[in-house]
């Protein structure tokens, strides 16, 4: 199971949407049939067909859920977490909840993606920011698991490709 998780209002619940119709039709829903969505609290359960034979399950937690995300971590096989790139108040507390979860021992060989969620947001702030920031290659360099990263727009669907292929090679 995939945890997808990240601070309150970052986007997980239209980038899930999204990559379900990405997986699906090869595309995103255009802009103007996206519904507004509400912030998650408690869970969201859905399945990607990622190939023929392969399907993976993600479980999409709400931000407001933090405190007690650990207790998903023993089922999890990989956790994306999403970072809006266009809230510089939010990237603090994305950065210490990144960092805790990395520190937790029942994560220790599980894969991260981290994901640059909404490029397509006039505020976005540059990836070199970001990255210096949370020091993000140092960080790369001494966690025992895996991490990448990818920027991408739930809104356009840019960067859902390399998402899949990241989910593909799991």
């Amino acid at each position: 199971m995939i945890l997808l998780v990240g601070s309150t209002s970052s986007g997980k619940t239209l980038f899930a949407k999204q990559l379900q119709e990405y997986v699906t039709k090869g595309s995103v829903l255009p802009e103007s049939d996206i519904l507004t969505t509400i912030p998650t609290v408690g869970t969201n359960m859905s399945t990607l067909q990622i190939s023929r034979k392969d399907a993976v399950d993600i479980r999409e937690l709400g931000g407001s859920m933090a405190p007690i995300w650990r207790k998903y971590y023993k089922n999890a096989d990989s956790v994306v977490f999403l970072v809006d790139k266009s809230n510089p108040q939010q990237l603090s507390a994305a950065s210490i909840l990144l960092f805790d979860m990395l520190t937790d021992h029942l994560l220790t060989d599980v894969p991260f993606l981290v994901v640059w969620n909404k490029i397509d947001s006039r505020n976005c702030m540059s990836s070199g920011y970001i990255k210096n920031i949370l020091d993000l290659d140092l960080i790369k360099n001494y966690a025992s698991q895996k991490i990448d990263s990818v920027e991408c727009s739930s809104v356009t669907g840019e960067g859902f490709g390399s998402i899949v292929t990241w989910l593909k090679q799991l």
